[in-house]
Order: C-alpha cells, then sequence, then structure tokens
C-alpha cells in the first residue's frame, strides 16, 4: 500500500487549488462572454423594431392618404381594412437585420468545441445540421424539412456560408424560435458538439 508523503499531498492539493481557479476563471470568463452576446441580441432586435418603426413613419409622411400604419379602432369601412393589408419586408441589405444574424451566429459559435468526437471539425453548421436531423426523428416538422433541404442543396456556399443562410431562411419562414428550441431539445448533440 502506498503511502503519499506530506509534499505529495501538498502538491496534489495545490493542483486541485489551481484547477479550480483556472474553473472558475473560466466560467467568469463565460458569464462575461454570454452576457455581452445576450446584450447584442437584446439590442439588434431593438435595431430592428426601430428600423422599422422608422420605414412606417417614413412612408405615412409620403403616402398621400397619410397613416396607413396607424391602428384605427373602427374597421367598418373597407379603406381602412385595405391599410392594414401592409407589410414591410427588409432584404438582404438591411443593416440590422444582418446585425441580428450576427448576433445568432455569435450565439451558435459561443462554447462550441474545436473537435466533434475528437475528429471532425465542428461548426455551427455541422450542429445545425446533426440537431435538425435529429429533431426530425422525433417530430415531424416540415418547416424545419424545407428550410435545411433548401440550405444543403446550395453546393457553391461553405459551412459559414450555410449557417448564415439558414439563419435567414428560418427568418423569413417564421421559424427561428421554434428551430432553436427543436435543437435544444436535442441535449446529446448540443453536448456533443458544446
Amino acid at each position: 500500500m502506498d503511502l503519499w508523503t506530506k509534499e505529495e499531498i501538498r502538491r496534489w492539493n495545490q493542483q486541485q487549488d489551481e484547477e479550480e481557479a483556472q474553473e472558475r476563471k473560466l466560467h467568469q470568463k463565460l458569464k462575461i462572454g454570454s452576457a455581452t452576446i445576450l446584450h447584442d441580441v437584446y439590442a439588434a432586435i431593438f435595431h430592428i423594431k426601430d428600423y422599422v418603426e422608422k420605414l412606417k413613419q417614413a412612408i405615412n409622411d409620403s403616402h398621400p392618404q397619410g397613416n396607413i400604419f396607424n391602428d384605427h379602432t373602427d374597421h367598418n369601412d373597407a379603406e381602412d381594412d385595405e391599410k392594414h393589408d401592409f407589410k414591410i419586408i427588409l432584404h438582404e441589405d438591411c443593416k440590422p437585420l444582418t446585425y441580428f444574424c450576427k448576433c445568432m451566429e455569435r450565439i451558435l459559435l459561443f462554447g462550441l468545441k474545436k473537435k466533434f468526437c475528437g475528429f471532425r471539425a465542428s461548426s455551427p453548421w455541422s450542429f445545425i445540421c446533426d440537431a435538425s436531423h435529429r429533431a426530425l426523428t422525433v417530430c415531424e416538422c416540415k418547416k424545419l424539412q424545407n428550410d435545411l433541404h433548401l440550405i444543403q442543396s446550395i453546393d457553391i456556399l461553405n459551412d459559414d456560408g450555410k449557417t448564415h443562410a439558414f439563419l435567414r431562411q428560418s427568418l423569413r419562414s417564421k421559424s427561428i424560435s421554434l428551430y432553436f428550441k427543436l435543437w435544444l431539445q436535442q441535449t446529446d448533440v448540443v453536448q456533443d458538439h458544446y
């Protein structure tokens, strides 16, 4: 039976203390990083909201009938009903939307392992594919299946381009929150990648 000397016990205790200190530093770094990302996402959402409000105001100011986006309490008149059919569509060059997508990409990158199962490089796109395929075995989500197939069929994009395109497509299909919920439910895939 091996007995440890006092020196070996002291070194082991010191090593344990150093490991705990490193773990606390990493935990603090992750907390700061996640808080920054959440703040940026919050700001991005308000940038989009502000952008849309400014567009509505500019359209109201320039439209001959004026105030076409204002809510009316009296909907008896057909003209008022027509006023509510207007939609604001944000295109690829919309800076607030681009900023929001970058924030979502940062969320997917945060804590991502360098290697998946020790042999394959991990990327947000590999996580999206793996989590989506696993989610599709559990539930039938046609939107997810169609959006995933659409982006996978674009051969000229690398993994980063496919991640960006998928986030944009999920916004277009108004399903980004559903997709994140489905991905996070695939805990084994999340643990493999993060």
